[in-house]
């Protein structure tokens, strides 16, 4: 399953177990999402690996639940994020992680409350810290 943008480039993509599909076709549930990836500027910028997702095939938007992982593959990084649920706006170019993520990136550890990535921007802004501190 892919998305695109209205520029033609590549918003999206996912590679399944088993999809359900509404009858009109525009929205698909996804289970266990074994390798996907989320474009930036037209290049695979973070992978996912999701147990359940909902995907509005119209707008490009999306909805993940269960337990899901990110891996940043932009070649600068070693960025990993954990957590539960996640939200994209395929319009706004923005992922939300609303629950816990724990974050690993080059080396570093640590837990937030909640995180947004801007694709568009490049901003990612932290929620409170979660633990001792």
């Amino acid at each position: 399953a892919e998305g695109r943008r209205i520029d033609g480039k590549p918003s999206w993509s996912f590679d399944y177990e088993r999809v359900t599909t509404s009858a009109d076709t525009t929205i698909a549930t996804l289970e266990n999402v074994r390798h996907g990836e989320i474009y930036k500027h037209g290049l695979p910028f973070l992978q996912i690996i999701a147990k359940h997702v909902v995907v509005n095939t119209i707008s490009n938007d999306f909805v993940v639940t269960g337990p899901l992982e990110l891996t940043e593959n932009d070649g600068k990084h070693r960025r990993r994020l954990t957590s539960n649920a996640a939200t994209y706006s395929g319009v706004m170019q923005t992922l939300t992680l609303q629950h816990p993520a724990k974050i690993n990136s080059d080396g570093t550890k640590v837990t937030v409350a909640s995180a947004t990535v801007n694709f568009r921007s490049g901003d990612l802004n932290l929620g409170p810290l979660i633990g001792l501190y």
